[in-house]
C-alpha cells in the first residue's frame, strides 16, 4: 500500500541481478537510486498509483520497465548497449521535468501515456524511439536557456533510426514549443485536434505512415535546419489544415 525507496536505494552489485518492485495499491516514490548490475533488468510497477521518480534509475545494459497510473520523472533513466526502456502511464500523463534525460546506447525507447506526454530529452544512438499520447498532446518541456534561436534549445528526441510520434491533441506548438529532433526517419500522426510542429537539426526522411493530421483541421509544420528533407511517404493535413515543409540549407525530394 504505497512505497518509498530511500536511504541506499535498491541495487544489485553482481551476477546480472534483476530488480523487480511491484506496488499493488498506492504510489511508488523513488527518492534514492535504483541500479541493476550487468544485463539485469529493472521493473518498477505501481498498479493503482503514481510513480514519482526523484533519483536515477539505471541498468548497466539491461532493460528498464516503469509503469504506473501516471509518471512524474524528475531524474534520469539510463541503460547501455542494446538495453531497451519502456515508460508507461496507464491512467494519466508522463511528465519529464526540464533537463531530465532518458538514454540508451543502442536500444529502443518507448513512452506511452493514456493521456499526455511532456518531453525533456529521450536519446538513443541507433534505437527506435516512440512517443504516444493516446488522449492528449505531446509537448516540449525542455526550457529555452539561449534566447529562443533555432537549434539552441537542445533536442527532445535523438536517434539515427526512426522516431514515431502519435497524439490526439497536438504534437508540439509553434515557436519554442515545437518538438526538437535529431533523427533519421520521422513518422507522426495527430488524430483529433491541434497541430504538428517538428524542428529537425540535420536532415530528415519522412517514412512509414508519413506525417498526418486526421482531425480538427490540423496543420503540419516540419522545419529542417540543415541537410535535406526526403519525403518517402504521405504528408496529409486534415480539412483546411496547412502543410508547411521547410529546409533552411538543403533540398527537398518528394518520392510520395
Amino acid at each position: 500500500n504505497g512505497l518509498t525507496i530511500a536511504g541506499g536505494g535498491v541495487q544489485t552489485l553482481g551476477g546480472n541481478g534483476l530488480i523487480n518492485i511491484d506496488v499493488y495499491a498506492g504510489s511508488l516514490t523513488i527518492q534514492s537510486g535504483v541500479s541493476a548490475h550487468g544485463t539485469g533488468n529493472v521493473t518498477l510497477n505501481a498498479d493503482a498509483g503514481t510513480i514519482t521518480q526523484e533519483a536515477n534509475v539505471s541498468s548497466a545494459t539491461g532493460q528498464i520497465f516503469i509503469t504506473g497510473d501516471a509518471i512524474n520523472q524528475n531524474a534520469d533513466i539510463t541503460t547501455a548497449g542494446a538495453g531497451t526502456i519502456n515508460v508507461s502511464a496507464d491512467n494519466g500523463n508522463i511528465d519529464m521535468a526540464d533537463g531530465t534525460t532518458t538514454t540508451s546506447a543502442n536500444g529502443d525507447i518507448a513512452y506511452n501515456a493514456s493521456n499526455a506526454v511532456a518531453l525533456s530529452q529521450i536519446l538513443s544512438t541507433s534505437g527506435n524511439l516512440s512517443v504516444t499520447a493516446l488522449a492528449g498532446a505531446i509537448t516540449d518541456n525542455l526550457a529555452d536557456t539561449n534566447g529562443g534561436a533555432a537549434g539552441e534549445q537542445g533536442v527532445n528526441l535523438s536517434t539515427s533510426n526512426t522516431l514515431t510520434l502519435s497524439a490526439a491533441q497536438g504534437i508540439g506548438t509553434t515557436g519554442d514549443g515545437d518538438i526538437d529532433t535529431t533523427v533519421g526517419t520521422l513518422i507522426a500522426t495527430n488524430s483529433t485536434s491541434g497541430d504538428v510542429f517538428i524542428q529537425e537539426t540535420n536532415g530528415l526522411i519522412i517514412g512509414g505512415a508519413g506525417v498526418r493530421s486526421l482531425g480538427g483541421n490540423g496543420s503540419l509544420n516540419v522545419d529542417v535546419d540543415a541537410g535535406n528533407l526526403q519525403i518517402n511517404s504521405v504528408v496529409t493535413a486534415h480539412g483546411s489544415g496547412n502543410v508547411n515543409l521547410n529546409v533552411d540549407t538543403g533540398s527537398i525530394t518528394v518520392n510520395a
